[in-house]
């Protein structure tokens, strides 16, 4: 069930980016944003920014469509509620920046909805949507080394059946965090979003993980 679409094709300097140069377990997200777009016609935005297949997509699933080393990952949580990833700026590869894309979709559906609004003489507000910067850290590990993170890492669940393309909501360490298993610039990765004071306390808990595993690796191997 692969949703990573290459409608063009990926950089070598936009997938060098992603590499963390101080041998971190994280990959390098200096240039992804991530976006939550809702209301009454979320659905409409996130079809006029992305495509018609977003409208297929159930909820917790998710698709990633990759441009000229340019990503849009879009992950439904409700029918009108999308989180949009978006990682580096389509501007720097001769297109449009993601502000003037937002402003030209937002403008499709103000036609869209000014139509509508003519036949049922609803105000434009009950038509409208919501887009705004999330308050969320994201961290993003390589699927390889999340996999063996996550055998040592206790959870509300088996983090390792996560399909892909799909997220789930749990805990670790009582902390609530949002996991999502899909592609970054078609690199399998595993994505955890948590807010903003709790991303440390995370990082700490997955790289002491990370470590007692290769030492637990080196010590079986010896």
């Amino acid at each position: 069930m692969s949703r990573s679409v290459e409608q063009l094709f990926l950089t070598k300097s936009a997938q060098a980016l992603l590499e963390n140069s101080d041998k971190s377990p994280f990959l390098n997200l200096s240039q992804y944003q991530l976006w939550d777009i809702g209301g009454l016609e979320g659905l409409q935005l996130a079809t006029l920014l992305i495509g018609d297949a977003v409208a297929k997509i159930a909820p917790f699933q998710s698709l990633d469509v990759i441009f000229t080393g340019y990503q849009y990952s879009a992950l439904r949580l409700s029918d009108g509620h999308f989180r949009l990833g978006l990682y580096g700026e389509l501007g720097q590869y001769g297109g449009l920046t993601f502000a003037q894309t937002i402003t030209q979709a937002t403008e499709g559906l103000r036609v869209w909805a000014k139509l509508g609004n003519e036949k049922s003489g609803n105000s434009l507000d009950a038509w409208g949507c919501k887009i705004a910067s999330m308050p969320y850290c994201a961290i993003a590990l390589p699927q390889s080394t999340a996999l063996k993170i996550f055998a040592h890492l206790q959870s509300t669940h088996r983090l390792d059946e996560l399909p892909p393309n799909c997220a789930i909501p749990t805990h670790i360490d009582g902390i609530s965090i949002l996991i999502w298993r899909h592609q970054l610039l078609s690199q399998s990765i595993f994505e955890l979003h948590t807010s903003i004071e709790d991303a440390e306390a995370i990082e700490v808990k997955l790289i002491n993980i990370e470590t007692y595993a290769k030492t637990s690796t080196q010590y079986e191997d010896s």
